[in-house]
């Protein structure tokens, strides 16, 4: 975990970033793709801000990392199976 003043800022630089990323998404699912003539309709569009809201909190949780991949072990996966496929 962060330590205080380390975890309220990240706490605000997350809250922060969600809200514009949230104003973005909004623009442009109400005002850009209706100028070139692609409507959405109403319950697809609260679903889709909802969700990329509640994705965007689940990454700014301290101590998840979903970026870390171990490629070794995704690599040694691969190989496996195509070995054992054959």
């Amino acid at each position: 975990m962060l330590p205080g003043e380390k975890m309220r800022s990240f706490a605000l630089l997350c809250l922060v970033t969600t809200i514009i990323e949230e104003a973005v998404l909004t623009a442009v699912l109400l005002w850009l793709l209706p100028y070139f003539g692609i409507s959405i309709p109403f319950w697809p569009f609260v679903v889709l801000v909802l969700s990329w809201a509640a994705w965007k909190d689940r990454l700014c949780v301290p101590g998840l990392s979903f970026y870390h991949i171990n490629l070794d072990g995704a690599l040694q996966q691969l190989i496996l199976s195509i070995y054992n496929a054959g």
